[in-house]
Parts: C-alpha cells; structure tokens; sequence
C-alpha cells in the first residue's frame, strides 16, 4: 500500500515541526479532523501518520481527549529505540539508491526508527542544517569546502555517495548502478 503525497507532507511537517520544539511539551495537536481538511486527506490517512509519531514517541495519544506532545528528551535516548534522523539532498524521483538505502535501513538495529529528512540545497550550501540530525548523506553535486567545514563543526559523519569529496571527515561510498554489489570506500 503506498502513501499518498499529502499524508507524506503532513507527516514531515508535523515531524519537522516536533523535532524543532515548535510546540511545546504536552501542547494538543488540531485534531483528525483539522488536520484532514487543511492537508485534503482522509481522515484514516491523518490517524495512520498520528500512530506513526506516536510510535516513534514524539507524540502520545491520550483517550477522549486527543493527541499531545511528548517529551523530545524521551525520544532523543540512547539506543535504537529512539528515531535515528538522516538529512540528505534528494529522495526518490531522479534518485535509484534510495529503496536500497531504504530496505538496509529497516534491517539495520534502527529498523522503524530510521528516517530520512529532505534538507534544502540553500541550507547545505551555507553549512546550515534547520534541524538536528544524527547524520549527512549527499547524493548530488559536492558542496563547496567552505560548506563542508561549516558542517564539519556539528560533529555528524557525513558521507557521498558515488562522489568522492577531498575535504576530511567525509566519506563516500560507489553504488554499482546494475544493483549487483555496493562497495564502500
């Protein structure tokens, strides 16, 4: 069953919005409803994405009353039990690594706990990332080593892939396009 795009919208904003601290601890999110008619999808579509972030803890559901915000340090533990959040520069169309990166993601110790976060090239380009992230994974062109050093100073590893970069602390891996072996540099 696949996702429909504005459920995957809802889902990284409302994601986006909670790992930023936009709201505060034990805030009421709008409702089911609220959220079916300002994003135009179903109302199972919106509890599916709720039951996702209430999954992963960084909402809870109270009963009859509604569906609050959790504690950011309960998420943020040690561990694989807490979301393990990867930015890159491009996901899906124009990109064929990303269902490979993907189902080794779901086997990895993280498994459900896994995402990845679309980060704007402006942002990367000026060594600014909005939100906290536990790694960078680049699959365009190299950013400027200006940009890499910027970066640098948040302390995330950091790799390419199928580019290799000579600025230090980023790795690069080669993905062979036919899908018969991936071989890590």
């Amino acid at each position: 069953m696949r996702t429909c795009p504005k459920a995957l919208l809802l889902r990284e904003e409302l994601k986006g919005q909670l790992l930023r601290q936009e709201w505060p601890v034990g805030t009421a999110i709008p409702s089911e409803n609220a959220l079916a008619e300002r994003y135009g999808i179903s109302r199972p579509s919106v509890r599916k994405v709720l039951s996702e972030l209430c999954q992963i803890g960084l909402l809870e559901r109270r009963m009859g009353k509604g569906t609050y915000v959790r504690e950011l340090g309960e998420v943020r533990g040690k561990g694989p039990d807490r979301p393990f959040l990867l930015g890159t520069d491009a996901i899906g169309s124009g990109n064929t690594y990303y269902s490979s990166i993907a189902r080794a993601m779901r086997n990895s110790p993280y498994g459900r706990h896994i995402f990845l976060n679309l980060l704007k090239m402006d942002d990367l380009r000026s060594g600014k990332i909005p939100m906290q992230m536990d790694a960078l994974l680049f699959a365009r062109d190299t950013l400027s080593e200006q940009a890499y050093q910027k970066l640098s100073q948040q302390r995330l590893p950091m790799a390419h892939l199928n580019r290799q970069c000579d600025c230090a602390g980023v790795a690069y891996a080669t993905v062979d396009h036919t899908g018969r072996q991936s071989a890590p540099c």
